[in-house]
């Protein structure tokens, strides 16, 4: 039996010729994995990356984080990233993504964690550009060390209502044991003491107004404060819009309305609805009178947005009815609702429904980190019983706050889940936001002052 064998000029050995067939598929093997390799380089360059799971090429997606604290680390599907704001960025853009879902953490020492299930799509840049760290205990400051039983903000300092019923400013007693209206905007403040309304300067506490002895028998709807002067209120009766000045003690009858259920006030307007469900709106800036759309429901509480673009009537039934002014058309947004709160951006509105379910539905089409279109509605973390109290954060626009059963939380308000909700505070009686300052008043008595940063 013979074996068949060549010569190696270049060693001088001879050479079995199954080693060179070996030889030689190794090396076309080698090339055709360069070919190969080369080439998925290249198109992974392009934006496209092997789909395993489904055996294709897909074209990737991207993610984008922005989020404070900045230094917060990432972990995706369980693995730390390195991705990290540059020098000059003000996000993080993870790219070359297979599409498919994601779930994205942040976590940060002392500070509660966040996370979220990210679905990343073709060509497409997932974001979530408005993620905020928030620390694991909330520093609180006292702002009082007797006990309380209310409190109110105004332009020149908090109001306080001791155990005893008497509403104190600094080291003044006002007259009246219930805030009728006060404003973090104005020194001005209206109390009662459930027969007459005064009206005081807090700049001259001590002077006090009776307003009932000035309007006489048309017994007040609404008091509020002039848009355009702190130190000016605005009086609306049944028949009629007055300003007063406090300054000058001088009342101006504005304009004269007749058979006014209700009214409410923009920036700039007066709206009035009368017993037939009209609507007549007053312009402050430039003393005009107009008239809007008929068949308004009645017996409902009215309110409107800052712009005044959009009004909104809850009727006992719960039946909660949005009027467009530009549409000159109203439609219910929502039944069985208890109470509603509308976001500073006038975008969305949250529900507080009275089967104890929270809600934020979108009053036009807007543009965030996902596209929403107007009338789209989603819940908010489940809450364990009726919701007292709720409250937009302005500069953090994406967040806010709600009181439930004493228990003040902190929550995310994404469409997209999880969303992640934070306790405050307990045995929470009344709370208020003004920027960054968080107030707390607890059932004990005690106020206190939250920074949140």
């Amino acid at each position: 039996m013979s074996i068949p064998f060549d010569w190696d000029c270049n060693t001088g050995y001879i050479i079995n010729a199954m080693d060179l067939k070996i030889r030689r598929l190794f090396f076309y093997s080698l090339i055709l994995v360069f070919i190969l390799l080369g080439a998925y380089l290249l198109i992974n360059a392009q934006g496209w990356v092997l789909d395993l799971k489904n055996l294709r090429i897909v074209k990737t997606g991207a993610l984008f984080l922005k989020y404070s604290p900045a230094d917060a680390t990432i972990e995706i599907n369980g693995k730390a990233s390195d991705a990290s704001p540059g020098l000059f960025s003000t996000g993080v853009f993870i790219s070359k993504l297979a599409p498919g879902e994601y779930d994205v953490k942040l976590s940060r020492a002392n500070y509660l964690p966040w996370e979220k299930n990210l679905d990343v799509k073709e060509s497409i840049v997932t974001a979530a550009s408005q993620v905020k760290l928030w620390p694991d205990k909330f520093a609180s400051i006292p702002v009082t060390t007797s006990s309380v039983k209310n409190f109110w903000l105004t332009g020149q300092g908090m109001l306080l209502q001791t155990d005893s019923g008497k509403i104190n400013w600094s080291n003044t007693s006002l007259r009246g044991q219930e805030v009728i209206l006060s404003d973090p905007s104005s020194g001005l403040v209206i109390t009662s003491d459930g027969k007459s309304y005064f009206l005081t300067d807090l700049a001259n506490a001590k002077n006090p107004i009776n307003l009932t002895d000035l309007i006489g028998s048309a017994a007040p709807l609404r008091f509020f404060i002039h848009p355009f002067s702190g130190g000016k209120i605005l009086i609306v009766t049944k028949n009629a819009l007055y300003s007063f000045d406090s300054s000058r003690t001088v009342m101006d009858k504005l304009a004269s309305i007749a058979s006014t259920t209700d009214a409410t006030l923009s920036n700039n307007e007066v709206f009035f609805e009368n017993k037939g469900g009209g609507l007549e709106a007053f312009n402050l800036f430039l003393r005009t009178e107009s008239a809007y759309g008929e068949n308004l429901p009645q017996n409902a509480s009215m309110s409107t947005t800052p712009s005044g673009s959009m009004l909104f009537f809850l009727g006992d039934n719960g039946d909660l009815t949005v009027y467009d002014r530009s549409l000159n058309k109203a439609s219910v947004l929502e039944k069985n609702v208890a109470d509603f709160f509308v976001s500073p951006d006038e975008k969305r509105v949250t529900l507080a429904l009275k089967d104890n379910t929270l809600s934020v539905a979108a009053l036009d089409d807007y543009y965030g980190d996902t596209q929403v279109k107007k009338g789209e509605k989603w819940k908010i973390s489940p809450v364990d019983g009726p919701v007292s109290d709720f409250a937009w954060l302005s500069d953090y626009p994406n967040y806010g706050l709600i009181l439930v059963n004493g228990n003040l939380l902190l929550t995310e308000l994404d469409s997209r889940t999880p969303q992640n909700t934070y306790p405050v505070a307990n045995n929470v009686k009344k709370f208020f936001v003004q920027g960054n300052n968080l107030y707390i008043l607890k059932s004990n008595g005690t106020l206190s002052e939250v920074v949140l940063k």
